[in-house]
Order: structure tokens, then sequence, then C-alpha cells
């Protein structure tokens, strides 16, 4: 059973098909997590008055997802398909396998979100975990130990962030504004280079078997896909992931000083929402576009650093500047 377990192509048939009648289901919770639901949730629990819960559940899901984008160019191993003929998987990816992060990242925000919470967040979560990463397997984009390692995973980093968050926010109580501020740009330096290191590292010292492209390109004229692209280790996320870590941090750093910007009207949580939502997507049409500006003036590692500032206006923009617009026009339609 062991060794079956380690074979990409373990399972991928049957649940392909066994689970053809629910494949709309499975393609709707894919289509969630894919359209922002590891930071879009976490902002609307947020923004309806769970202001600790929804930050949490926030950072602590980005960090998780950092980390898979770590272990993935740490590991180097490849998707199911890359290895495998014996299937044809439903859609192309790009990237490396392990961890699932579609099934690591769903895990942590449940437990997350589920710490001191309504026992119906269980209810809903489990289920929507499992189709998480049941989904990723009918898809033939992960293999099952893929999936069980990205659920491990997720577990173990929300237990140990929430576990860590404690003392983090006593340790940072201690330090003034200043050490604060450099205690942060000292660890966002630290990030970038470390997860810049591993990406070329992992270029480097872990190339791709030239089967693997052979095999993405078959893949692409089969399931006229030839927009996918292949691609396993991008540097650049490197200032994704960095800019996201800033973000957050200035946002605690705020609430820190200035305390949580609690939504307690009923009015002023309906207007978060209702511009907040927007606003989410909005900020990724425009980072889109700032993207292809930075594109056409920097590359490398340059390019990655320039990434950082944008990025790092999203959690700000969700947690600090949508609460403190949706207070001031809920004052204004009272006056």
């Amino acid at each position: 059973m062991v060794e079956e377990l380690m074979l990409p192509e373990f399972l991928i048939t049957e649940f392909q098909a066994l689970l053809r009648p629910l494949e709309l289901l499975l393609t709707s919770v894919n289509r969630f997590w894919g359209l922002g639901a590891s930071l879009l949730l976490p902002a609307l629990v947020f923004w309806l008055g769970g202001c600790e819960r929804g930050f949490r559940a926030a950072w602590i899901t980005a960090l998780s997802g950092s980390l898979n984008t770590l272990f993935k160019w740490a590991l180097a191993m490849p998707r199911p398909f890359y290895v495998s003929d014996r299937f044809t998987p439903l859609k192309l990816t790009d990237g490396y396998g392990m961890p699932s992060g579609n099934a690591q990242g769903p895990a942590t925000l449940l437990l997350a979100l589920a710490k001191n919470g309504p026992r119906w967040i269980w209810v809903v979560g489990v289920p929507l975990v499992l189709l998480a990463g049941v989904a990723r397997i009918y898809y033939g984009v992960h293999s099952v130990n893929q999936v069980l390692v990205g659920w491990g995973l997720g577990i173990a980093i929300a237990i140990l962030a929430m576990a860590a968050e404690r003392p983090l926010v006593d340790a940072a109580k201690r330090l003034g504004s200043r050490q604060r501020i450099g205690a942060l740009l000292l660890l966002a330096g630290i990030v970038f280079l470390l997860w810049h290191a591993v990406a070329m590292w992992s270029i480097h010292q872990k190339p791709p078997p030239a089967e693997w492209a052979e095999r993405f390109a078959e893949l692409q004229v089969e399931l006229d896909e030839q927009d996918e692209p292949y691609s396993l280790v991008v540097p650049a996320e490197a200032g994704d992931i960095t800019g996201l870590l800033l973000g957050f941090g200035l946002v605690a750093l705020a609430f820190l000083s200035r305390g949580w910007p609690r939504l307690e009207r009923p009015r002023e949580r309906l207007i978060a929402v209702g511009i907040g939502i927007p606003t989410y997507f909005l900020w990724s049409k425009g980072a889109g576009v700032v993207i292809t500006g930075l594109v056409a003036v920097s590359k490398g590692l340059v390019f990655s650093l320039l990434l950082i500032p944008p990025v790092a206006t999203l959690p700000v923009t969700l947690f600090l500047v949508v609460p403190v617009v949706a207070q001031r026009l809920t004052r204004r339609r009272e006056r």
C-alpha cells in the first residue's frame, strides 16, 4: 500500500472515473480558492466584526503559502503528469508538485479561522478542505501523497503559528516604534534573500529533466492549453512573498500602536464589505498593469525588489484603509 501511495498516478484514474458526476462541485471549490479566498475570506471576517480572527487567519495563511513555495523549490518534485502517461490531466498547472498548495492553504485557513470560533466553521470548513485536496487529485495536477503532505503541513503551520502569536506580540510590545520598524525591515530582508537564494539554488542545482518539458508540450496540444506556461521556479516570487510579509507587518505595527479598527455597527460592516470586495479585485487588475510596467523597465533581482512595495499595499489596503474609509463614510451619513 505504501509503495502504491508513492506512485504519481496512484488513484488518479479511479478518481477521474468515480468523481465525474461531482465535477461542477470540485471545479467550484478549486476556482473559489483560485479567486483569492486565502486573503479575501479572512478580510470578510475582519470587516464583519471578527478583527482578531480575520487578521490572524490572513497572515497565517499567507505564511503557509510562502512556506509552500519554499518547500516546492527545495524539494523540486514533479507534478504527476510530468512523469506518468498512464492518465491525462484535466488541466495543466505550472510549478513543482510537493506539497500541494491547494491542500495546504485551506487546511491552514480552516484552523486559523476556527480558533475560538463557532462550531459551524468546522462543519462547513472540513468538507471544503477535503474537497479542495480531492479536486487536485481529480484534475491530475497533484498525486495523493502530495495532497496528504499538504494537509499535514497546513495543519502543522497553523498550530505553530498560533502558538507563536502571543510571544511575538509580547516581544514587539517591549520594543520602541523605531525598533519595531527596524526589526520588520530586517526580517523582510532576510526573507527576500532566503527565498531568492533557494529559487536560484533550485534552478541551478536541481534542473528538471528535459522529458518533463516534452510531456508538458504534448499535453498543451492535447488539452488545447498552449497559453499555459511551463515554469517550475519563478525567483520573482521572492518579491511577492516579501511584499506580503512587509504589508502584514506594517498592519500589525499599526494595530499595536493604535488598536484594532473595530467595525461595531452593521452599517460600517456592510460598507466595508461593499467597498472591500471591489477594491480587492481592482487591486488585482491594477497589480497586473504595474507588473507589466515593471517588466518593461527591469529584470532579475531588480524586478523582484521592485515588486515588494506594490504587493505590500494589498494587506494595508484591506486591513487598514478599507475599515477606516467605512467608518468615515458611516459618520458622514449620520450627520
